[in-house]
């Protein structure tokens, strides 16, 4: 266990946006992420999620959200979502995950607790549908 003094200043441990940033500065145009598609997969390096991300996070600062407001995203797990999460993190906006194999209730629970200000809705499989 370490001590510290009372003058010490806390250390801020790395987020995963610090991460994020540090491999698409060191590395960009390593892969970062592949999704499978019906024609094989797509891929992303570094540097084009970086990309995406500014784009979404430039669409939600237009929309006047601030540091601080929640938005959601209603999705499968793909690289939208992650990207849209990076945008979050970058914006200092708060993720709220909506998994499609929610209810409608639940769904309504989640939105009004949290007073999202944006909803992010992605593709959905008709299976999901049904649980609305």
């Amino acid at each position: 266990m370490n001590s510290t003094s009372q003058t010490d200043k806390p250390t801020k441990s790395p987020t995963i946006l610090d991460f994020f940033l540090q491999h698409e500065a060191q590395t960009p145009e390593s892969i970062f992420l592949k999704q499978p598609t019906k024609n094989g997969w797509d891929q992303y390096t570094w540097r084009e999620a970086g990309k995406e991300s500014r784009k979404i996070l430039a669409s939600m600062q237009k929309l006047g959200l601030r540091k601080g407001d929640r938005v959601a995203i209603l999705s499968q797990n793909c690289a939208a979502w992650v990207m849209c999460d990076i945008a979050i993190m970058m914006g200092g906006f708060i993720s709220v995950p909506l998994y499609a194999n929610v209810n409608a209730t639940t769904m309504q629970d989640i939105l009004n607790h949290s007073e999202a200000r944006l909803l992010f809705a992605g593709k959905l499989h008709p299976q999901d549908w049904e649980n609305q």
